[in-house]
């Protein structure tokens, strides 16, 4: 990773417990070793670990600001009033954003900030997000994950195989095509998520799709 005054823009993008927050912390962290300032933001409709923070599955954290996703001006004023000129933006859950961060995150490359985003590549339908649809070809450095296929049958372990696929469960069964798109995961609630192969992926309601 070399910081450089031309653009440059980081993506990792794949299905849930895919690792992608983690390997977000890990270009901040690897920043902040060489005394490089970062400024790390989120939407403000992901509470599952408070407002303050970005949290990986695979373990760590890091200190962030909660953003309206709609608010690109609130965006641009914390960049302005760091007490230090940030070299690297760091934007967790990305695909939660209005699509226009993307024009923000072009511009701030191309003032000499590094830029890295991690985000969903598809909803729990199989559609892609819109807004990882205009960030992602942005990217000069785009990483796709995947995860393991976490379906289990009667009491067996887990399938195991590649996973793409992010697996929405209302009450431990598949949701419904017609459900919202966006369902923040809380514990103690009966909406759930598992990384899913495609043989294992399940939509309930799946409108009939055309055959060629």
């Amino acid at each position: 990773m070399l910081f450089r005054t031309r653009e440059s823009i980081f993506v990792v993008a794949g299905p849930m417990f895919g690792s992608k927050t983690l390997e977000l912390i890990h270009r901040l962290t690897s920043a902040e070793a060489v005394k490089r300032h970062t400024l790390v933001i989120k939407p403000s409709i992901d509470t599952r670990y408070g407002l303050d923070q970005i949290h990986s599955r695979g373990g760590g954290s890091h200190s962030a600001h909660a953003v309206d996703i709609n608010n690109m001006d609130a965006i641009e004023e914390l960049i302005r009033k760091q007490p230090h000129r940030i070299d690297m933006l760091g934007i967790d859950e990305v695909q939660f954003f209005h699509p226009a961060i993307a024009d923000m995150i072009k511009d701030v490359a191309q003032s000499g900030i590094m830029v890295a985003t991690a985000g969903l590549h598809r909803d729990y339908r199989g559609d892609a997000f819109a807004t990882m649809e205009k960030v992602m070809p942005l990217a000069t450095e785009l990483r796709q994950v995947s995860a393991l296929c976490m379906h289990t049958q009667n009491g067996a372990r887990p399938c195991g195989r590649e996973a793409t696929m992010t697996q929405r469960l209302l009450n431990g069964k598949p949701d419904s095509f017609l459900s919202p798109t966006v369902i923040i995961e809380q514990e103690g609630t009966a909406i759930g998520y598992q990384a899913r192969c495609l043989d294992h992926w399940q939509v309930a309601d799946m409108p009939v799709r055309r055959k060629f």
